[in-house]
């Protein structure tokens, strides 16, 4: 049986009682901010994107000219690619996006057409 809380005196208590216990996990220490934003993917490979934009529905066809302008600022799929070329559904297809100033720029240009937005946290990188 696996147990998951976000009390630790409370799972300490547990501990203590007359269980067979085989594991116990906790976040690394200095590593718990990562964890408090919400939509977290964590990965284990880090390819230099921090976040990951699912859509909705459709995209305007004109952000199809920024995305070929910027290939350096997002990494997305040439199936993705060409819906929003061709105004079609993009509902479920995603996009990766290299920082937060990118993020804030793109929520400005397609903002009611992003069904969520997932941070990709890379342990490797983080536990230092």
């Amino acid at each position: 049986m696996s147990i998951y809380s976000n009390n630790k005196q409370w799972i300490k208590t547990l501990i203590a009682k007359p269980l067979v216990t085989k594991e116990f996990w906790e976040p690394k220490l200095g590593t718990t901010d990562l964890l408090v934003k919400n939509n977290i993917i964590i990965t284990d490979e880090s390819f230099g994107f921090k976040y990951k934009i699912t859509l909705k529905d459709r995209i305007d066809s004109q952000f199809y000219n920024w995305l070929i302008a910027n290939p350096n600022k997002v990494k997305i799929g040439t199936t993705c690619l060409q819906s929003i070329k061709n105004s079609n559904y993009v509902r479920g297809f995603y996009m990766y996006i290299k920082d937060e100033k990118i993020l804030q720029l793109i929520t400005l240009m397609i903002g009611t057409s992003i069904a969520r937005i997932d941070n990709l946290v890379y342990p490797a990188i983080n536990d230092k």
